[in-house]
């Protein structure tokens, strides 16, 4: 029986999700500008 070995390498990881956060944040924030905008006109 083989053993599968998962090796995380953490310095990626934590770019990943710090790119997948930023991005968030700045769908949610162009979201809420745009909304924000609409009201205004």
């Amino acid at each position: 029986m083989s053993e599968k070995i998962v090796q995380l390498n953490e310095e990626v990881i934590k770019g990943q999700i710090k790119e997948l956060v930023r991005g968030s944040v700045k769908e949610t924030l162009s979201e809420l500008l745009e909304a924000e905008a609409e009201k205004l006109t």
